[in-house]
């Protein structure tokens, strides 16, 4: 258990965000150098290349577990900051309801 825990949920929605972005990056730049490999296969034709795109395609399966890591790290810092939302109002209510 944290002894403390010094985040607001506005900060961990921003960062899940942020996650979210870098994440689309990593996505799309995978795609680009897809793209340009792909693109080579007119000019270099073999043995070499062959073993060159399918060391790729091996990467990009990697790459693509990666990415889904990502985006479930961000789900799961927006359902930390639900629960810490829902927690401060739990314990705001049952404040207002204890009687003195």
């Amino acid at each position: 258990m944290a002894d403390l825990i010094l985040v607001t949920p506005e900060e961990l929605r921003e960062k899940a965000n942020e996650i979210r972005k870098c994440r689309a990056k990593s996505d799309e730049a995978i795609e680009s150098l897809s793209s340009l490999i792909r693109g080579l296969n007119e000019i270099w034709v073999g043995e070499a290349q062959r073993a060159f795109e399918d060391k790729l395609n091996s990467i990009k399966i990697k790459f693509g577990y990666f990415s889904d890591i990502m985006e479930k790290y961000a789900f799961l810092m927006d359902m930390s900051a639900d629960n810490i939302e829902e927690t401060d109002i739990r314990i705001s209510n049952a404040i207002n309801h204890f009687n003195i």
